[in-house]
């Protein structure tokens, strides 16, 4: 009887697909490409929108041209206070740059300072597209309001304190310009870029040469600076030596001429004169040790003390550590940028990143400063070496038994003259060594290649705007597509339906053009216009999938219900009882559904008396009967409205009734209410032989039409499921819940 059953059913139109080697391994490409049929037309409609959104605001932007001097940043010399504090500083990588010197030259490309000068140069204060702009007459009238109501409050100052600086228009346009100026590194190289960007190509350009100009006149002006400032420092120090030395010979002099010494020269240096000079000699090195290491740690306490950037202090400079961390830090830098871009500021990605930079940027601090004790140290060691010569100076000038006071004080003076006169002369020849510097500066970049006015714009980019607006279109597009997919919870083809209900598809009825359907043509007459039509077919498929329900007893009461209103119930009844009773069969139509009788409305029969007039007994069968001229069918209207339907439903009348119909008609099919929003279906069912459910396609959700059947009291009376309304156009054609419409046997219809 199975098998019977299946081939009988075989008649609906659906051929479920093949299984293939997708299917059995969870990726069906069939059903990927039935999705793209399916869903083209949104897909299409979002990338054509955003693709005009896009062109729109392409064609709305005002052209942006960039332009590029490339200059080329020459390994920098040692610095001016190096080569007078130290003989031996030599640059950690005489043939490269440090990556950290490379960052701040661009930095410095990048400050006002620099700006300044191309602002001035280049007469950018009363240029439209930089310059700050006149105050308005608003501004200007609330700016004197204000400077008034001022005046009568005077702020209390200090008399050394500096007056508020006045508007500067160069440092405003400035200021403005350093948003159009950028410096990048180019590739790997010592080679920086600098770009500038304006609404006028030759403009850019200009601005891009002015800048390299302006970074090279600045390097100058402070190269000059600083061996100023050095030689300041310099020469105040050797007239502080000078003076040291003169006063030191003078009081040697005067002690020799107070107790009538004369210098005579004497044949040999017995040993202890000997011990004295080799400590002399390691006296002088030690004070010229003091001294250096002084001046390092002079220098960094000052910087520690004006809070300035410790980062210049020749040590830290030649640091190996450091600029391994700073080409760390770099690198981390530039990993930040990069996954905030792609994934946001809060991101965990970049919450690591950052406290990853944070733990370099400590280890720097902590390197400094370790540095910084470092030249501490060295200086109080130097003093403490320098202490030690000197108090074995004294041990071994103690032990040479000589009781003169007047040798050993001669011997003092002496020793701190020739001391100090060592010192002098290693000042002096820095000096001279400074002198040359200061003469020839030479320059720590050198431009390779001027920037030339661009021919096209680099913004906006109209062919990268528009490919992304187009894969954005594409991409929201096909979002949509799939969110409106999984959004469906509705059955859309035989096949699922079966697998999700375990219940057999009875006949899948299209969607009717609204050509074809009006109220004084409803689709149920479709029947009996054009019997041979697509719709006539699948109700006949209809009718015979029913009888095949009962075996060899075909069910006499079908009871045809749905889950949710507007599902096409009152048709598919009303078709069923036009076709059957159109075949010879005699066919009663009850229009069970008391609430909304959509067949009753249909007949113009609602002032007729119906169901609920015999049930009552208020009318006979004859009276409450409407026959159909054309096909001879009984039509038993809904009646009177009842306010307790389930009540009247469920009464012993009514299956009183239907025993005494079921003897006069081959076939009674009733009309109930859905089984979602009311019990009346269930009721009913309790005397139906066969229900047939009625589910709307791709809109009914598949769990509504699971619990609604759960409501039956016995689901072996279900026959099996109806789907309506089926949309053609959007039937899956490949894949796993594949079938063909009625559309694909269009030759054996006359529609």
């Amino acid at each position: 009887m199975r098998l019977e059953r299946r081939d009988i059913l075989a008649n609906i139109a659906r051929v479920p697909a093949p299984p293939t080697q997708d299917a059995v391994t969870g990726v069906d490409l069939f059903q990927i490409l039935d999705f793209f049929r399916r869903r083209w037309k949104l897909i299409s409609l979002c990338g054509i929108l955003v693709l005009a959104l896009a062109y729109a605001y392409v064609q709305t932007r005002v052209p942006l041209y960039s332009a590029s001097t490339e200059m080329l940043v020459q390994p920098r010399p040692d610095r001016v206070l190096n080569r007078i504090l130290s003989k031996d500083s030599p640059v950690a990588d005489p043939n490269g740059v440090d990556p950290a010197d490379l960052e701040n030259q661009m930095v410095l490309i990048e400050s006002v300072a620099v700006l300044r000068r191309v602002v001035e140069q280049e007469k950018l204060v009363d240029d439209p597209e930089f310059g700050p702009g006149k105050p308005s007459w608003l501004g200007n009238l609330i700016a004197n309001a204000m400077n008034r109501i001022a005046a009568f409050f005077p702020a209390e100052t200090d008399k050394g304190s500096a007056k508020t600086e006045a508007y500067d228009p160069v440092t405003a346009t400035a200021r403005i310009l350093r948003g159009y100026v950028s410096a990048s590194r180019s590739g790997k190289s010592s080679a920086i870029l600098i770009t500038a960007i304006s609404e006028n190509p030759r403009k850019a350009a200009r601005i891009s040469n002015a800048v390299a100009l302006a970074y090279m006149q600045e390097q100058i002006a402070s190269r000059v600076e600083a061996a100023r400032n050095g030689g300041n420092w310099l020469r105040e120090s050797l007239d502080s030596l000078r003076g040291q030395l003169e006063a030191s010979e003078e009081a040697v002099a005067k002690f020799r001429a107070a107790n009538n010494l004369i210098a005579t020269g004497k044949t040999g240096p017995t040993i202890t004169e000997q011990q004295l000079g080799d400590l002399n000699a390691r006296l002088v090195a030690a004070k010229a040790e003091t001294a250096e290491k002084l001046a390092k740690y002079q220098q960094a306490e000052q910087v520690r003390l004006n809070k300035g950037n410790a980062q210049v202090i020749p040590d830290v400079l030649r640091s190996g550590v450091i600029a391994s961390m700073r080409s760390q830090q770099a690198e981390i830098t530039r990993k930040e940028a990069d996954l905030v871009a792609r994934y946001g500021p809060q991101h965990p990605l970049v919450v690591n990143v950052r406290a990853e930079r944070r733990d370099v940027e400590s280890a720097i601090a902590a390197e400094t400063g370790r540095i910084l004790q470092v030249l501490k140290n060295d200086y109080d060691v130097a003093i403490a070496r320098q202490k030690a010569v000197e108090d074995q100076l004294r041990l071994v000038t103690g032990q040479t038994g000589v009781d003169d006071q007047i040798s050993v004080k001669l011997r003092e003076l002496e020793r701190t003259a020739a001391a100090n006169k060592t010192l002098y002369e290693d000042f002096l020849s820095r000096a001279k060594m400074l002198e040359e510097q200061t003469g020839f500066t030479p320059l720590e970049a050198r431009i390779l290649n001027q920037a030339v006015p661009p021919r096209s714009p680099s913004y906006p980019r109209k062919g990268v705007a528009l490919l992304l607006g187009l894969f954005l279109g594409l991409g929201g597009g096909l979002a949509a597509a799939v969110a409106l997919e999984l959004l469906n919870n509705g059955f859309t083809s035989p096949r699922q339906v079966e697998e999700v209900l375990d219940l057999p598809v009875l006949a899948c009825l299209a969607k009717l053009p609204p050509d074809r359907v009006s109220k004084d043509h409803p689709p149920a007459f479709l029947v009996l216009d054009k019997p041979l039509s697509r719709y006539s077919e699948a109700i006949r498929s209809l009718r015979n999938a029913v009888n095949l329900h009962g075996g060899k007893d075909p069910p006499r009461i079908v009871q045809v219900t749905s889950t949710m209103p507007q599902e096409g119930k009152s048709t598919v009844a009303l078709s069923m009882a036009l076709s059957a009773a159109d075949s010879g069969q005699r066919v009663l139509l009850i229009d069970a559904d008391l609430r909304r009788p959509a067949i009753t409305e249909s007949f113009d029969a609602a002032r007729r008396p119906g169901l609920t007039d015999l049930l009552a007994g208020t009318a006979r069968i004859s009276e409450a009967l409407t026959s159909e001229p054309r096909s001879g069918l009984q039509i038993l209207s809904a009646g009177e409205r009842t306010l307790n339907p389930p009540a009247v439903l469920g009464s012993e009348a009514m299956r009183m009734l239907l025993e005494g119909l079921v003897r006069h008609f081959d076939l009674i099919v009733i009309d109930t209410p859905p089984l979602g929003p009311v019990v009346d279906g269930v009721i009913v069912a309790q005397m139906a032989q066969a229900v047939v459910f009625v589910a709307k396609w791709g809109a009914t959700s598949r769990d509504a039409v699971v619990n609604a059947l759960r409501t039956l009291p016995d689901q072996r009376t279900v026959a099996g499921v109806v789907l309506s309304l089926v949309d053609e156009e959007k039937i899956p054609k490949s894949g796993r819940y594949a079938f063909y419409g009625y559309a694909e046997f269009a030759k054996y219809y006359q529609d």
